[in-house]
Protein backbone atom coordinates (compact mmCIF):
# COMPACT_ATOMS: atom_id res chain seq x y z
CA UNK A 1 0.00 0.00 0.00
CA UNK A 2 2.62 2.40 0.78
CA UNK A 3 4.32 1.91 -2.61
CA UNK A 4 1.32 2.14 -4.46
CA UNK A 5 0.85 5.06 -2.95
CA UNK A 6 3.76 7.12 -3.59
CA UNK A 7 3.89 5.53 -7.10
CA UNK A 8 0.72 7.11 -7.77
CA UNK A 9 1.81 10.37 -6.42
CA UNK A 10 5.03 10.45 -7.92
CA UNK A 11 3.15 9.21 -11.24
CA UNK A 12 0.48 11.72 -11.74
CA UNK A 13 3.72 14.71 -10.94
CA UNK A 14 5.38 13.74 -13.85
CA UNK A 15 1.29 13.50 -15.94
CA UNK A 16 1.58 9.82 -16.27
CA UNK A 17 -1.56 8.05 -16.15
CA UNK A 18 -3.68 5.37 -17.20
CA UNK A 19 -7.10 4.01 -16.60
CA UNK A 20 -7.09 0.30 -15.65
CA UNK A 21 -5.93 -1.72 -12.75
CA UNK A 22 -3.04 -2.77 -14.61
CA UNK A 23 -2.04 0.20 -16.60
CA UNK A 24 -2.83 2.38 -13.62
CA UNK A 25 0.45 4.53 -13.80
CA UNK A 26 0.50 4.53 -17.62
CA UNK A 27 2.88 3.19 -20.39
CA UNK A 28 5.92 1.49 -19.93
CA UNK A 29 7.48 3.51 -22.73
CA UNK A 30 6.47 6.82 -20.63
CA UNK A 31 8.66 6.20 -17.42
CA UNK A 32 12.22 7.52 -17.16
CA UNK A 33 13.35 6.24 -14.01
CA UNK A 34 15.90 9.76 -13.42
CA UNK A 35 13.04 11.99 -13.49
CA UNK A 36 10.84 9.44 -10.85
CA UNK A 37 13.79 9.21 -8.51
CA UNK A 38 13.94 13.12 -8.92
CA UNK A 39 10.27 13.52 -7.64
CA UNK A 40 10.59 11.12 -4.83
CA UNK A 41 13.95 12.50 -3.59
CA UNK A 42 12.56 16.26 -3.70
CA UNK A 43 9.43 15.16 -1.84
CA UNK A 44 10.86 12.58 0.52
CA UNK A 45 10.51 14.64 3.51
CA UNK A 46 7.03 16.45 2.74
CA UNK A 47 4.22 15.01 0.85
CA UNK A 48 5.94 10.96 0.50
CA UNK A 49 6.49 11.50 4.47
CA UNK A 50 3.18 12.16 5.07
CA UNK A 51 1.76 9.71 2.83
CA UNK A 52 3.80 7.06 4.80
CA UNK A 53 2.17 8.33 8.43
CA UNK A 54 -0.94 8.03 6.88
CA UNK A 55 -0.76 4.50 6.05
CA UNK A 56 1.35 3.41 8.31
CA UNK A 57 -0.49 0.81 10.20
CA UNK A 58 2.58 -1.79 11.30
CA UNK A 59 2.70 -5.05 12.20
CA UNK A 60 1.42 -7.36 15.40
CA UNK A 61 4.65 -9.31 17.01
CA UNK A 62 3.77 -10.83 20.04
CA UNK A 63 0.94 -9.36 20.76
CA UNK A 64 2.46 -5.27 20.57
CA UNK A 65 2.37 -2.90 17.61
CA UNK A 66 5.26 -2.25 15.74
CA UNK A 67 5.36 0.96 13.69
CA UNK A 68 7.21 0.98 10.73
CA UNK A 69 10.46 2.79 10.80
CA UNK A 70 10.58 6.16 7.99
CA UNK A 71 14.41 5.53 7.40
CA UNK A 72 14.05 2.20 6.48
CA UNK A 73 11.08 2.80 4.17
CA UNK A 74 12.97 5.98 2.77
CA UNK A 75 16.37 3.73 1.91
CA UNK A 76 13.69 1.27 0.05
CA UNK A 77 11.18 3.88 -1.68
CA UNK A 78 14.55 5.69 -2.80
CA UNK A 79 16.12 2.74 -4.97
CA UNK A 80 12.43 1.50 -6.28
CA UNK A 81 12.95 3.20 -9.60
CA UNK A 82 15.82 1.76 -10.10
CA UNK A 83 14.95 -1.70 -9.44
CA UNK A 84 11.50 -0.64 -11.33
CA UNK A 85 13.67 0.16 -14.55
CA UNK A 86 15.68 -3.09 -14.05
CA UNK A 87 12.81 -5.24 -14.50
CA UNK A 88 11.62 -3.59 -17.34
CA UNK A 89 15.18 -3.91 -19.15
CA UNK A 90 14.67 -7.63 -18.17
CA UNK A 91 11.28 -8.21 -20.09
CA UNK A 92 12.83 -6.48 -23.55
Amino acid sequence: MLAKAVLRFAFSELRITGGSVHGEFGDIEDYIEKELSDIISKNIYNIIKNIFNALNKGIYTNGNLTLFDFEDFKQWILQLPQKIKAKVNEQK
